[in-house]
């Protein structure tokens, strides 16, 4: 059976998709060695038990991420032992991003793909603490946040934790993010780069509407702005007047790092 769905988030990274089939799948596929049963609402996560429950604290924040599964305590154990940077970089990227692979293949569904999302965040704001204390080094500030319209988050802060793995120091205004929240949080934080994210093609068009209210509001000289989504692309980011385009993550990360002049 097929249905139409909007996607809440990218496949991959800043991938903004508009419009898909999904092809509703009851096998057991795996994720990142577990099986999952994806019925119409929601998967059932055969979650690891016993002998084939992974050892290594790491794995286990990834794999409890990826299934949407409460992981505090396991980065808090992992914060004894490894860096924010090093937990970031090999356990809470991946299982973001398998999170992402599988509602890309039709896998996982949308309250998967909350429940991965939150489980992120969690893991995200125990480190915040160590990812700012100068364990990794600052390229500079980045402002991030989706157009007004877009309630969706995946890709978004897919992004984000990529640039904060890459020395920047991360200001997400989440989704749904109004023209004059923008413009004021620009004035508030001063970042060196706005970030902006659309995901659907009727909401793209708002980007160029965020970037004429900074140059209303006499801010655009002092910040560089990056767009990405599916929508996006390199000459629409041009023809808007953005100052840089992420295709996914990597990109976006690579990018921002090359105009504010920290690229490796």
């Amino acid at each position: 059976m097929m249905r139409q769905v909007w996607l809440p988030g990218p496949a991959r990274d800043l991938k903004y998709l508009t419009c898909i089939h999904v092809k509703l799948v009851s096998e057991e596929k795996a994720c990142i060695g577990h099986n999952i049963n994806r019925p119409a609402q929601a998967s059932s996560r055969a979650r690891p038990q016993g002998r084939g429950r992974p050892v290594d604290v790491l794995a286990r924040i990834r794999d409890g991420i990826c299934n949407g599964d409460p992981v505090a305590s396991l980065v808090e154990e992992a914060l004894l032992a490894h860096t924010a940077p090093d937990i970031l970089d090999g356990a809470v990227i991946p299982g973001i991003r398998e999170a992402g692979r599988l509602w890309d293949e039709g896998i996982y569904f949308l309250p998967d793909v909350i429940m991965a999302t939150e489980s992120f965040k969690e893991a995200m704001q125990l480190m915040e603490a160590g990812l700012a204390a100068g364990e990794i080094s600052h390229a500079g500030k980045y402002l991030i946040g989706v157009v007004e319209g877009d309630v969706h988050d995946l890709g978004k802060s897919i992004v984000a934790a990529m640039l904060t793995s890459g020395g920047f120091e991360v200001v997400d205004l989440g989704s749904n993010v109004s023209v004059r929240t923008f413009v004021e949080k620009v004035r508030e934080h001063e970042p060196d780069i706005l970030g902006i994210g659309a995901y659907m093609s009727t909401t793209m068009l708002i980007m160029r509407e965020v970037i004429e209210a900074l140059e209303a509001g006499g801010l655009r000289e002092k910040v560089k702005v990056m767009v990405g989504g599916v929508p996006i692309t390199p000459q629409y980011a041009e023809d808007v007047g953005a100052d840089g385009f992420g295709r996914d993550a990597m990109e976006a990360l690579h990018n921002a790092l090359k105009i504010v002049g920290a690229e490796p």
